[in-house]
């Protein structure tokens, strides 16, 4: 009887062993990029949307790119306000950086984008007339393709906003 016992023991010593998960690896150190770099990053950023700001408050008066038609006032107020946007979470963004705060950041100027977008596709202000190729077909395409992604990018920011997922650049 005592034999019986101490097989058993055996046995099941064996199988708790075969159960038991292996210890998981430890995750070497991030070697990504320093917070100050970050910092530097964001109000370049920052400041780079605050010039195309400027810009594209002159493109008309410029008359350039030529086939940019005076249309481009009816969107030119949702451009403003997406280029404004950008530039204060870019500011608060080189302040703090965490990723539930880069996702939400992230989230808020792919919206304006996809406003912009939508905007772009409703008004048009291109006139392909003048040119020896048509480029309405290529422009619609590729505002539609923007678009898409740009819904994705929303939906995948919400979900690292709701989750705090980590992409390993944040």
């Amino acid at each position: 009887m005592v034999a019986v016992t101490v097989e058993l023991s055996t046995r099941e010593a064996g199988m708790s062993a075969a159960l038991d998960r292996p210890p998981a690896p430890s995750r070497p150190p991030r070697r990504g990029v320093s917070t100050a770099a970050k910092r530097v990053g964001f109000l370049v950023a920052a400041a780079v949307n605050g010039l195309l700001l400027w810009v594209a408050h002159q493109l008309l008066d410029w008359g350039w790119p030529g086939f940019l038609t005076a249309d481009f006032e009816l969107v030119l107020g949702l451009v403003t306000a997406s280029f404004i946007a950008s530039i204060v979470l870019n500011l608060a963004l080189a302040i703090h950086h965490g990723v539930r705060f880069r996702a939400f950041a992230d989230g808020v100027t792919a919206a304006f984008a996809l406003a912009v977008g939508l905007r772009m596709w409703a008004v048009f202000p291109f006139d392909f007339t003048g040119y020896s190729t048509d480029w309405t077909t290529v422009v619609r395409v590729a505002l539609g393709l923007g678009i898409a992604a740009t819904g994705i990018a929303i939906i995948a920011n919400l979900v690292k906003l709701i989750t705090g997922a980590d992409d390993g650049d944040a």
